[in-house]
């Protein structure tokens, strides 16, 4: 698993140069606010196009030049620090959805009873705190069946005990789907614990330093 990027992004008063080749299944992404962590992520999913030098994932060409593959062929989830969700669809439905729209095989009833989203189905977004609607949209990606799920702050309204949780059920799907994760977090200490790498992204001529997570 290889995920190829280069990036030159530059507005009236930022400034990212990256040029970064990465194999491994779960990367944290670490820096100061304004140091690019979000670019970053929305250049790989493709919503940032005019900043992508180059992208590639397995040896798939994702954006060179005046070429960009759709978004649908990348299957690259971004998730936002707040969740994007339909106002007028219920949880379920959100979930059904998405099965739908991926065509996937998931086990919607496991993801739901993994995420315990079960007292949730019937509820809109309105209904839901900020933690239960991140919970919600994570579940949403993994019936998506993506290859490249990318994590912004995607937890970041979870308590200690309930990020616990879900990122232990995070690992086990991961190791079944087979994805690549890129996970946004201010935690250095989570970044550590689940993370076999960090890019910790700097303001600076140097805009980035590689570390394996037993180095931090």
């Amino acid at each position: 698993m290889s995920l190829r990027l280069k990036l030159h992004w530059t507005t009236c008063n930022f400034h990212l140069q990256l040029e970064l080749e990465l194999n491994n299944h779960w990367i944290g992404i670490y820096g100061q606010s304004g140091s690019g962590k979000t670019s970053m992520l929305k250049a790989i999913a493709g919503l940032l196009p005019t900043a992508t030098e180059h992208c590639s994932f397995n040896d798939e060409l994702w954006q060179q030049g005046s070429f960009g593959q759709p978004l649908s062929k990348r299957k690259a989830l971004y998730l936002a620090p707040e969740a994007v969700l339909m106002p007028h669809k219920t949880a379920l439905q959100q979930l059904e959805l998405a099965s739908s729209w991926s065509k996937s095989t998931a086990d919607i009833k496991q993801i739901i009873q993994d995420f315990e989203l079960e007292q949730l189905l019937t509820l809109y977004p309105s209904q839901l705190s900020s933690g239960q609607q991140q919970k919600l949209a994570l579940a949403q990606a993994l019936i998506a069946n993506p290859r490249l799920l990318l994590l912004d702050e995607a937890l970041a309204h979870l308590d200690h005990q309930q990020k616990a949780a879900v990122l232990k059920k995070l690992k086990l799907y991961q190791q079944q789907q087979g994805f690549m994760l890129l996970w946004v977090s201010h935690q250095m200490e989570d970044l550590c614990l689940y993370c076999e790498e960090i890019i910790w992204l700097k303001q600076g001529p140097v805009s980035y330093t590689h570390l394996r997570a037993h180095e931090t």
